[in-house]
């Protein structure tokens, strides 16, 4: 054999051994790297439905306390507790069909007496409260399995003049609670969320937003490496080939909604996950290959650089033993190569120490850059007195929230106030007072407003809130209970105690307004109206004309 041969075959063996065990090992480091990426992803798929399904839950509460609220209805009841009139009964009854009205969601609206006795319904069938509602309200979901029909009760206390007179309980339908299943791994990736009932628990499997699958279920007393059960027991924990309630092998992430004692599970079958890190893994063995071949077509091309002047040599030898001339044609590439190798190596660790250096670098103050560029980020977003967001970013929520608006047809309610004679403050009690009004005003407007409202200070004393929401009645009650809390609040300068009151102006997002600023411009002139007729009171803006709305309440 020839020596180039050999020393292809020898160098073929030394580059691909290791080589082999390299990619081994980097087939398995890879397979649990697609396994953690779809892991994680699958948790945050969980988390987000954790979080819309709490965000539900919170629409559904508001909206009964909305219901609540209302002064007459609570009027009413009271009155029938003390004498069970049918009139009362016909006045509650009239105002709950009201709230029933245009909303789709809402199935039947029940209310109670204070010995739990039904005292009138939007439907025909009453049936007494079983569970007392606790201070804050409770959920419940119950099933009809005769009648295949779920709904999604919420239970209320009524308090009236600081007593309790009963109970409001408004039944919606399940798909209030459903959000749109989002395909964000694979064909069998879905959701689902359960409760216990005694011995058996009631389990949700959402499609869409529209139809989902329900059952009872008896808990199962073998193995606990059921992801559902693990969120049932409260434990939020990525299940790796764990078995589902059809017992087909799953990855899972498990939720616990602790203020429901709901178990929420996003699951993906294991079969369709180990296909999708196969094809990644057939892209990798593709590439591995390119690697393999050309490793040895490498050492090919070496070995016979390397045999050349070995091979040379043996020829000038030869020709000595024979007799013929010696001729000096052995050439220097082995010489060369060898210097090359050497200087390569030396060059290729300096290389190396210097990148690794500088990557740590650049890693450590690309990290401070961040952190420096959120904080700038935020300091430009708020105002330096009161911490509110300021005029500029209220300004592009506005544009957003508009957008948003009219792109899905959902509710827009924009609310300007000023605070009614504040130079005066500033001139008589000077501009220390002033600034303690605004602070105390800001935080008390933010702890009063929902996490999706925003509060802004775009003016010296004016604010401007907005909701995402309908200009309907229960807004107009809100801000009303807003404006009456203002004008109760108590300021101190030097020891004496003074209090200040806001003028409103409100505008909606009506089909005819196409820009942002229109609607700023509509609570604008509302605001000023309210300014110019009096003061602390509240004027809505019409298509028509500017309508006054006068409550002022005398404290």
């Amino acid at each position: 054999m020839k020596l180039k041969y050999l020393l292809i075959v020898a160098f073929t063996l030394v580059a691909s051994l290791p080589l082999m065990f390299t990619l081994q090992y980097l087939n398995r480091f890879t397979t649990e790297q697609y396994h953690a990426k779809i892991e994680s992803r699958l948790s945050e798929i969980s988390l987000a439905h954790k979080n819309r399904l709490i965000s539900a839950v919170e629409r559904l509460m508001e909206s009964t306390a909305l219901i609540s609220s209302r002064t007459q209805m609570r009027a009413s009841l009271n009155s029938w507790n003390n004498k069970e009139s049918q009139n009362e009964a016909h006045t509650i009854k009239s105002i709950i069909e009201d709230a029933k009205t245009g909303r789709e969601t809402i199935k039947r609206i029940t209310i109670y007496d204070k010995r739990r006795h039904p005292v009138s319904s939007t439907a025909s069938a009453m049936k007494p409260l079983r569970a007392p509602p606790s201070a804050n309200g409770n959920i419940f979901i119950f099933f009809n399995q005769e009648e295949n029909v779920t709904q999604v009760s919420v239970i209320m206390r009524l308090i009236y003049k600081e007593t309790l007179i009963g109970a409001i309980k408004v039944d919606y339908d399940l798909s209030s609670i459903l959000h749109e299943q989002s395909k964000g791994l694979g064909n069998s990736e879905k959701w689902m969320f359960a409760l216990r009932d005694h011995e058996k628990f009631l389990l949700v499997e959402s499609i869409d937003q529209k139809k989902a699958r329900i059952s009872y279920q008896v808990i199962p007393s073998g193995p606990k490496n059921t992801p559902i059960i693990e969120a049932l027991q409260g434990n939020e924990v990525i299940m790796r080939k764990a078995t589902n309630l059809a017992g087909t092998p799953v990855i899972a992430s498990t939720r616990y909604l602790p203020t429901l004692g709901w178990g929420l599970v996003s699951e993906l079958d294991e079969s369709e996950a180990t296909a999708i890190i196969a094809v990644e893994k057939h892209r990798l063995f593709f590439i591995e290959a390119m690697i393999v071949i050309f490793s040895i077509g490498l050492g090919a091309a070496v070995s016979m650089y390397v045999a050349r002047p070995i091979e040379s040599l043996i020829k000038q030898v030869e020709n000595a033993a024979d007799g013929r001339p010696y001729e000096n044609t052995l050439p220097a590439s082995l010489f060369e190569v060898k210097r090359l190798s050497g200087t390569f190596n030396s060059m290729s660790k300096s290389i190396n120490e210097l990148r690794n250096n500088i990557e740590s670098k650049v890693f450590e103050r690309t990290k401070e850059l961040d952190k420096e560029n959120i904080e700038l980020r935020e300091i430009a977003a708020r105002d330096s007195l009161t911490g509110l967001y300021n005029r500029r970013f209220f300004q592009n929520r506005l544009n957003y929230e508009f957008s948003r608006a009219k792109r899905y047809s959902s509710g827009l309610t924009l609310v300007l106030l000023d605070i009614d004679h504040f130079k005066k403050i500033n001139d008589t009690r000077g501009h220390a007072a002033g600034d303690e009004v605004l602070i105390r005003l800001s935080a008390f407007l933010s702890q009063s407003l929902r996490s999706s409202d925003l509060i802004a200070r775009i003016g010296g004393e004016e604010f401007c809130i907005i909701l995402p929401e309908h200009l309907d009645d229960g807004v107009k009650t809100f801000i009303d209970r807003l404006r009456i809390d203002i004008s109760l609040l108590e300021f101190q300068h030097e020891s004496e105690a003074f209090q200040v009151t806001c003028s409103f102006g409100v505008a909606g997002c009506r089909n005819d307004i196409t820009h942002p600023k229109e609607i700023l411009k509509k609570a604008d002139e509302a605001l000023y109206e309210a300014k110019r007729t009096g003061r602390n009171r509240i004027v809505y803006e019409s298509s028509s004309n500017v309508i006054v709305d006068i409550k002022s309440r005398k404290k």
